[in-house]
């Protein structure tokens, strides 16, 4: 309940955000950009209820994700960082938007990057205190069938997450293309060297 408080709160203050925000908008705003320049605009009132209907449905899934199955301990362990991440990448994605349009020379879009990498040292952090679950945690095969293999791969996992969060936050520095290639290549990379590791420490054992 007290996770669901704290929802509807941040919602209410996205709310007040953008209503202290209104009048110093421009009329029209820029709502896509082609190589660093606008060619996309839409009436402010238009852009500011597509950030609230935005921010709502990304709240709600995080409600969602609190009510299913929230009884299960190893889910109240995530719980917290889970909420407290959605509600900075709400935020974030309002505020920047807003600072943008006031300046759009910011390029805030290199901040989610930041963001991103932050989440993936977060779980990184708690992966490795996930006991054996059918919902959460690193599941394969191998980890599901065996105690050891479970332990083991959450906590190699947890310092490839750890890696995967900084390499990510770094990308932030280089040009926004080639942070978007990096970033995508880096997450499947991690969860292949993931996975061949739970199968070699499977055999080792068996």
């Amino acid at each position: 309940m007290r996770h669901v408080w704290v929802l509807l709160i941040s919602f209410v203050s996205v709310l007040l955000l953008w209503f202290l925000s209104y009048e110093y908008l421009p009329n029209e705003v820029a709502m896509h950009y082609t190589n660093g320049n606008a060619d996309q605009y839409g009436g402010k009132f238009f852009v500011m209820m597509i950030f609230f209907i935005l921010s709502f449905i990304l709240l709600l899934i995080t409600y969602l994700f609190l009510l299913f199955d929230n009884k299960n301990t190893n889910k109240q362990k995530i719980n917290t960082p889970i909420t407290i991440f959605m509600i900075i990448f709400t935020f974030f994605i309002n505020i920047s938007f807003l600072l943008n349009v006031k300046d759009e020379s910011l390029k805030t879009e290199k901040f989610l990057f930041v963001l991103i990498g932050l989440f993936f040292i977060l779980i990184g952090n708690y992966a490795p205190r996930i006991k054996k679950n059918l919902f959460i945690g690193i599941r394969t095969a191998a980890t599901l069938n065996d105690d050891t293999t479970w332990k083991k791969t959450q906590r190699f996992g947890g310092f490839i997450f750890i890696i995967l969060g900084s390499l990510i936050v770094l990308t932030s520095l280089l040009p926004i293309h080639l942070a978007v290639i990096f970033s995508v290549v880096l997450l499947p990379v991690g969860i292949i060297i993931i996975y061949f590791y739970a199968n070699r420490i499977q055999k080792s054992i068996s």
